[in-house]
C-alpha cells in the first residue's frame, strides 16, 4: 500500500474478518470452546499492526506527545514532571512503562510504541470475552467482544497508548469483581492493585472507572444496612487505599491532571467560560464529512471538514449517503443496549412490586455497572462540553464492559418480541458486521469517498497523519544544526508531529513542541531576546502536495501552499530533500 498504492490485498484481508467470525459462529458446535478467543485475540492484534505497520512512524495525534515525553524520560534516565508539567507528561503508561520495555527487551522506543503494545493491547476483547461469558454465557461472549473489537476508537486504539492501558487494567478490575472463584481477599487486592494501575495510567479513564466501580464497591455495605440494620464498614479499606493514593497521585505527585479535571468541571457547570486548555485534541482522525467554505483572512477556497459525534446521533449535520449509513448503524447499537437495559430493568422492578417472580440471571452489581454507564454516556448529551473534553466514543468504548452483555441481551428480546426468538444470532450477527462495515469505512469506499487513515491515500486522515522519510529527515537536519538556543521553528498544524520523531533533544526541548503554527514570519522575535532565530519547516505534504493544513479534526482546514502570502517572508532556502524544506527569512 505504501510503495504502489495498491490495497487490493488489505481490502481482502479486512473482507474475510467478518466471513471468518460468520463460519465459526455456524459452526459452533462442532469448534472447541477455545476457538473463539484465539479469534478474537488474532483478529484484534491484526487491527493493532494494521495500525502500526501503516507508516515508518506513529499514524495519531495524542501517540506523538507520548512518544515524545518518552523519548525524554529515556533520554534522561528519569521521569522529570518539573520541565513539562503536563497531564499528559504525568501518565505514567506513556513514560515510564515504555521506558522499562525498552531497556529491557532492548527494543528501539517507537517499535515498543508500533509493536509491543499493539501485541499488548490485543488483549482487551479477550478480557471482554472472559467478563461476559460470566454474565451472558459462552454462546454469546462472543458477540459482545466483537461489539469492542469492531468499535472504530479500538481499531485506533494504538494512537492513545495511555487509554490502551488504562482500558486493560480497568477492564482487569472489573474482571476481579465477578470472578467467583476468588476469595474476597484476593479481589482486594487485585482490585486495588489494578486500579491504581488505572489511576496513572491515564487520568481521565480513572475518573470514568471510579465512577463506575465505587458504587459497586459499596453494594455489600449498603445491603447489611438495609436487611441487618447495623453499620459494618464492609469494603471500607479498599475505599481508604483508593482515596488515599487518588489524594496523594492527583494533588501531591500530578497536581497538572487535577487542575485540568476541576477546570473542566467547572466549565461544564457553567462556573467558567476558558476552555482553551480542555479541548480534546485526540478526537477520532477518521472524519469525513466534507465541504468548501471560504476563509475571511485569506481568500481561498479551503477544505472544510467536521465531525459532530453528538449531533450525529440525531442526524444533525449529516449530509451524505456514507454518514447516514454510519449513523444508522450506530443508532441501531444504542438503541438495542438500551432496550436490553430496561428489559433488564423491568424484570427486577416487576419483582419487586410482586408483578412476576424475578429469574436472577445478572448479578445486580453489574446491572448497577450498567445503569451507571448509561448514565455517564446520557451526561455527554445532556451536558456537550463533556464530550470535547473526553470524547464520547472513548467512554462509550469503557462503558462496553458492563453495557456490552445489554446489547446481547437487547437483541434477544427483540428476537421475542417479533416471534423469532431462535434468529437472536441471525440478528446479531447483522448488527455486528453492520458495525464492522461501518467502522473500516466501507460505506465510503464503496460510495467513492477517501475515509479511511489504512487504505485510501487520499482521504484526509491519511494525508494528515502519515510521515514521510523526507519529514524526519528535513527535522532531524534542525535537530543537529539548527541554532542551539534562542530558536522559534514555524509550520502548519501538523508540522509538529514530523518534529517530535526526529527531536535528539540537542534543540532545548520545548521548541519541537511549541512550534509556531503559522507561516507568518514574526518580526518582534527579532528583539525577543528568548527567540533569535527563526526558520520555516516545510513537509511533504507542503512542498510535494502543496497542501497546508491550518487546523485539523473536528474541523479540517486546509489551503494550498502556492497561495500563501507569508511565503515570500522567507526568502533563503537553507536545506531541501526533495521532499521538506527548511527556509530563513
Amino acid at each position: 500500500m505504501n510503495i504502489t498504492n495498491n490495497n487490493s490485498i488489505l481490502l481482502l484481508l479486512l473482507f474475510l474478518i467478518p466471513i471468518y467470525f460468520v463460519v465459526i459462529i455456524g459452526l459452533r458446535n462442532k469448534i472447541s470452546n477455545s476457538t473463539y478467543p484465539f479469534a478474537i485475540l488474532m483478529v484484534s492484534l491484526s487491527f493493532f499492526l494494521m495500525h502500526g505497520l501503516t507508516s515508518n512512524y506513529l499514524i495519531g495525534r495524542d501517540n506523538h506527545l507520548e512518544f515524545f515525553y518518552f523519548q525524554y524520560t529515556l533520554h534522561n534516565y528519569h521521569l522529570d514532571t518539573n520541565i513539562f508539567n503536563t497531564p499528559l507528561n504525568n501518565c505514567l503508561s506513556v513514560n515510564i512503562l515504555p521506558t522499562i520495555y525498552s531497556v529491557l527487551t532492548s527494543i528501539k522506543g517507537i517499535y515498543v510504541f508500533k509493536i509491543l503494545f499493539g501485541f499488548i493491547g490485543s488483549i482487551i476483547p479477550l478480557i471482554i470475552y472472559v467478563i461476559s461469558r460470566k454474565i451472558v454465557g459462552n454462546k454469546y461472549a462472543i458477540f459482545v467482544a466483537l461489539l469492542v473489537l469492531f468499535q472504530m476508537n479500538f481499531i485506533e486504539l494504538l494512537s492513545l497508548i495511555r487509554q490502551e492501558f488504562a482500558l486493560i487494567f480497568f477492564f482487569l478490575a472489573v474482571l476481579v469483581i465477578f470472578d467467583s472463584d476468588l476469595s474476597n481477599i484476593n479481589k482486594k487486592i487485585l482490585f486495588i492493585i489494578f486500579m491504581f494501575s488505572v489511576i496513572v495510567s491515564h487520568y481521565s479513564t480513572a475518573f470514568i472507572g471510579l465512577a463506575m466501580t465505587v458504587p459497586i464497591i459499596l453494594i455489600p455495605f449498603i445491603k447489611k444496612v438495609f436487611n441487618d440494620k447495623k453499620i459494618r464498614p464492609i469494603n471500607f479499606d479498599i475505599l481508604a487505599f483508593l482515596g488515599l493514593f487518588s489524594y496523594i497521585w492527583y494533588f501531591i505527585v500530578a497536581k497538572s491532571q487535577s487542575r485540568t479535571a476541576t477546570r473542566a468541571f467547572r466549565i461544564s457547570t457553567g462556573s467558567s467560560a476558558n476552555t482553551s486548555n480542555i479541548t480534546n485534541s485526540s478526537s477520532s482522525i477518521n472524519a469525513t464529512n466534507v465541504t468548501n467554505v471560504t476563509n475571511t483572512t485569506n481568500p481561498i477556497v479551503v477544505n472544510h471538514t467536521r465531525e459532530n459525534t453528538i449531533p450525529a446521533i440525531f442526524g444533525i449535520g449529516v449530509d451524505s449517503v456514507p454518514q447516514m449509513i454510519s449513523v444508522l448503524v450506530n443508532d441501531a447499537i444504542f438503541l438495542t443496549i438500551g432496550i436490553g437495559l430496561m428489559a433488564t430493568l423491568w424484570e427486577i422492578f416487576a419483582s419487586f412490586v410482586g408483578y412476576k417472580k424475578y429469574k436472577k440471571k445478572l448479578p445486580f452489581e453489574f446491572i448497577l455497572g450498567s445503569v451507571i454507564s448509561a448514565v455517564l454516556l446520557a451526561l455527554f448529551i445532556v451536558i456537550p462540553f463533556f464530550s470535547k473534553a473526553y470524547g464520547a466514543h472513548r467512554i462509550f468504548l469503557t462503558s462496553l464492559v458492563f453495557l456490552g452483555p445489554m446489547f446481547v441481551i437487547g437483541v434477544i428480546k427483540i428476537a421475542k418480541l417479533i416471534g423469532k426468538p431462535k434468529l437472536d444470532l441471525v440478528l446479531l450477527t447483522i448488527l455486528i458486521i453492520s458495525l464492522f462495515t461501518v467502522s473500516i469505512h466501507f460505506n465510503y469506499l464503496a460510495s467513492g469517498i477517501p475515509s479511511s487513515i489504512y487504505y485510501d491515500e487520499n482521504s484526509n486522515a491519511r494525508t494528515e497523519a502519515f510521515i514521510y522519510d523526507q519529514d524526519v529527515a528535513g527535522a532531524k537536519f534542525l535537530s543537529h544544526y539548527g541554532e542551539k538556543r534562542k530558536i522559534r521553528i514555524h509550520g502548519d498544524t501538523v508540522a509538529g508531529f514530523r518534529l517530535m520523531a526526529a527531536n535528539n533533544f540537542s534543540i532545548p526541548n520545548r521548541t519541537f513542541i511549541d512550534s509556531k503554527k503559522t507561516f507568518k514570519f514574526k518580526k518582534r522575535l527579532k528583539t525577543d531576546s528568548r527567540f533569535k532565530y527563526q526558520y520555516l519547516y516545510l513537509t511533504y505534504l507542503n512542498t510535494q502536495k502543496n497542501i497546508i493544513f491550518e487546523q485539523t479534526a473536528p474541523t479540517f482546514i486546509t489551503n494550498t501552499t502556492s497561495s500563501n502570502i507569508f511565503l515570500k517572508e522567507w526568502k533563503s532556502r537553507i536545506y531541501d530533500n526533495g521532499g521538506s524544506k527548511v527556509l530563513i527569512p
